[in-house]
């Protein structure tokens, strides 16, 4: 299973203070890019440039979250009608399909948990390097959430 992430270069030029873009801007505007996503032979990545990848990482955690309560979860992509569903065909083995994509691929659920947990400890890492002052934003650290 690959999950990682390529950002565009120049998604983000237009602000100048990281320490005081809001929740909404941080989550669904800012840091766009596409998702590289392969599950087991399916490729499930994006070619759009738009896919918000705080918001990505952060729900791919929810993700992880919903399926320790239920059998599925679904990502809706935001201003988008694509999907990415997740459903558990066993007790350990988990099926992922998407809206935009023919391939269905299946994972262990322990392979995916790690890789959700790791993305999201990257793109952390890497938008925390990359925009001087977004640490310190408190409205990023509301975002993350449990996840901070």
């Amino acid at each position: 299973m690959k999950l990682d992430f390529s950002l565009k270069e120049d998604s983000d030029s237009s602000i100048r203070d990281w320490r005081s873009v809001n929740e909404a801007l941080l989550r669904y505007d800012c840091f766009l890019g596409d998702i590289v996503f392969v599950v087991g032979g399916a490729d499930l990545s994006t070619n759009w440039g738009w896919v918000p990848m705080l918001d990505f990482a952060i729900s791919m955690r929810f993700v992880v979250d919903d399926l320790e309560e239920s059998e599925s979860a679904m990502f809706d992509f935001t201003d988008s009608d694509h999907t990415i569903e997740f459903a558990m065909v066993s007790r350990t083995l988990l099926q992922v399909r998407s809206s935009y994509a023919s391939s269905v691929g299946t994972v262990p659920l322990g392979e995916f948990k790690i890789a959700a947990s790791r993305f999201l400890g990257a793109t952390r890492a890497f938008l925390e390097n990359s925009f001087q002052g977004l640490i310190e934003n408190p409205h990023y650290k509301e975002t993350l959430g449990k996840y901070w």
